[in-house]
């Protein structure tokens, strides 16, 4: 399958990422843009260019994709890129998608269909019930278990939590009659958030590309990233052959990032595969000098991967730090730290809200600690003009000695 002209449909840092990734890898890339986007950074180095307002029309991005003279679609990262419906889409009009077949996207966005695989592959989950199709199964299958307890649906909406029985049957009866199948999972406390980005060719060969740590949040929001991720060797192979299990188990085709809690005790369930590249694998290609992108392209249009992991010997620590707005208003000039990467889809005179991810910094050193004193330099010297940022909030997370020891550190919200 032959890939020449690629349209991105995706906004913000990591539609910079996408595009520089894959421009380096010799592809041609068609930026979208709307009436606030205009001036991105991206949209003027792309090759192309293309009028789309909004993400939420599939019809629109198959469109533009044709007019345009594209041969293939990148859906980004976001709920596109877990698509079935714009897989088929693009399937219909004779562009490739970049991702998994529509029908392996339906399987993998049912969480209870890969729960079920990692069991049947020897991974281990997160305790929890059976299926529940009747809410007079809710109270037995809670006795079993300990509060707190999650009540959890195939399609990854929002799962809610309960802390005792009452609350927990009331709200399962609610949703099991409007015929949305549940189940319960036990809350794993003080858990660390990991996960192990795979490459996996139509051949069946699966590459793990190491352990990151995704923990550090504030008001919910993910802020803090690195790599690797600090547990201990035998835990990292383990977690990667875990990973690269459950990818040959659902004979996944792509780049994506199979996710686990990791408990205070050393046990670490699964929680799942998606089947996408994310602002993470940021550090994946920092560390490994990958272009992630580029492989992802490579891998669905049919070609084999070409190496194996042990060719990769990655010797530096990177941390990526996400930088929010925490005001509304019209960016004026930046001041960017030396010897950092940052990447961002905006720039001066653009428009912009509050909580709005301005960019993401990524940092690397040859030790942790020493990665950690340049973050914190970098960050105290990067200025954005215009608006208030939370940069601050992220020098306070870094400099907690939890988070120098290795700890988990949620921020302040």
């Amino acid at each position: 399958m032959s890939m020449r002209r690629i349209l991105i449909a995706e906004r913000g840092p990591l539609a910079s990422l996408l595009h520089r990734s894959l421009m380096a890898s010799g592809y041609e890339t068609v930026a979208i843009f709307g009436e606030r986007d205009e001036l991105a950074p991206h949209v003027e180095e792309a090759t192309y260019a293309a009028y789309v307002p909004g993400l939420d029309r599939k019809a629109d991005l198959v469109g533009a994709a044709l007019d345009a003279g594209c041969d293939c679609l990148h859906p980004g990262a976001g709920p596109l890129a877990e698509s079935a419906e714009l897989a088929s889409a693009c399937r219909e009009a004779g562009l490739a998608f970049i991702g998994p077949f529509p029908e392996q996207i339906e399987g993998l966005s049912d969480r209870w269909v890969t729960r079920e695989l990692c069991v049947a592959s020897a991974v281990p989950v997160v305790p929890g019930s059976p299926l529940l199709i009747n809410h007079q199964e809710i109270r037995q299958a809670a006795e079993g278990l300990d509060f707190p307890l999650w009540l959890k649906n195939p399609w990854g909406l929002e799962p809610m939590r309960f802390d005792e029985i009452e609350g927990l049957v009331e709200e399962g009866t609610a949703r099991i009659h409007a015929g949305q199948k549940v189940w319960l999972e036990q809350h794993v406390d003080n858990a660390r958030h990991v996960t192990v980005t795979v490459v996996a060719d139509r051949e069946g060969e699966v590459v793990a590309l190491g352990v990151q740590e995704r923990s550090s949040r504030r008001e919910g929001r993910l802020s803090i990233e690195q790599a690797p991720a600090p547990v201990s060797q035998v835990m990292a192979e383990g977690l990667q052959e875990a990973a690269i299990a459950v990818a040959k188990a659902v004979r996944f085709v792509g780049v994506g990032s199979v996710g686990f809690l990791v408990d205070p005790s050393g046990a670490a369930p699964c929680i799942g595969l998606r089947p996408r590249l994310s602002l993470s694998m940021l550090l994946t290609d920092v560390r490994h000098g990958l272009r992630l992108a580029g492989l992802q392209v490579q891998v669905v249009s049919g070609q084999p991967i070409g190496w194996g992991q042990d060719q990769l010997d990655p010797q530096e620590v990177a941390l990526s730090i996400r930088i929010r707005a925490m005001s509304r208003g019209t960016l004026g000039e930046w001041k960017l730290p030396e010897g950092v990467q940052l990447e961002t889809a905006f720039a001066s005179g653009m428009e912009v809200g509050e909580g709005a991810l301005l960019g993401v910094l990524v940092i690397k050193h040859t030790s942790r600690p020493a990665c950690v004193v340049r973050a914190i330099a970098a960050l105290n010297e990067l200025e954005i003009g215009g608006v208030e940022t939370d940069a601050a909030a992220c020098i306070e997370q870094l400099g907690d000695p939890t988070f120098w020891t290795g700890g988990v550190v949620a921020g302040k919200d």
